[in-house]
């Protein structure tokens, strides 16, 4: 059985509770924001051609309503949540693959830093939602997997869901990428998707004693 799965089953779970979370928090704010609608007539132009009928002349959100729109709703759940599962599959690997103080540090400071800044790269440039930005996140994340343990599987899975959040976009596409995730791992379970590490294999895993 090839370690791979690990990965992969953390970080689709995460955001499958991420995805249960995001409609959760839709319903509970959908009848607050129905109640709040500004009178027929007049239409509000929100982020990216989002609008709000109403009455009078279109108004443009300024840069503190874009700040509002970013740190407020599920956004920073899902950062945190992603960051959880990100250093929990540090914490696997530092045991399994029994690396150093020096490398573990350093990752875990990595992905404390980089998934902030790459989720606000993705908001900023692109105006993709958490539901979006999460999964490629969390493709991101499975690419660096992948190159760590030279796995094709890995890789492709994670090509896979990054390509679904955005095609299909929002809690669809978060949903179908988990699910595409979570199969992935039990596929990473299956005798012969694993790479088979012998005493003489060429690769050497940064931090690991033969490194």
């Amino acid at each position: 059985m090839g370690r791979h799965w690990v990965p992969l089953a953390l970080l689709g779970f995460a955001e499958l509770v991420l995805v249960t979370a995001e409609l959760f928090h839709r319903s509970a704010v959908a009848a607050e924001i129905s109640e709040n609608l500004p009178s027929a007539g007049r239409y509000y132009e929100g982020l990216f051609g989002f609008r709000i009928e109403g009455s009078g002349r279109t108004q443009f959100l300024s840069a503190a309503d874009m700040a509002r729109a970013y740190a407020g709703g599920t956004g920073p759940a899902w950062q945190i949540l992603l960051m959880a599962a990100f250093l929990a599959v540090v914490g696997w690997y530092a045991v399994a693959r029994r690396l150093g103080a020096k490398p573990v540090v350093a990752i875990a400071a990595g992905v404390l830093a980089g998934v902030p800044l790459v989720d606000l790269l993705l908001f900023s440039q692109f105006g993709w939602d958490a539901a979006t930005r999460g999964p490629l996140l969390v493709t991101l994340g499975l690419a660096l997997v992948a190159w760590y343990e030279r796995s094709p599987l890995v890789l492709a899975v994670a090509v896979v869901a990054g390509v679904v959040a955005v095609a299909i976009a929002d809690l669809p596409g978060a949903l179908i990428s988990a699910t595409v995730l979570v199969a992935g791992a039990f596929a990473a379970i299956l005798p012969g998707w694993g790479v088979r590490e012998g005493p003489g294999s060429r690769w050497r895993r940064w931090g690991s004693p033969s490194s």
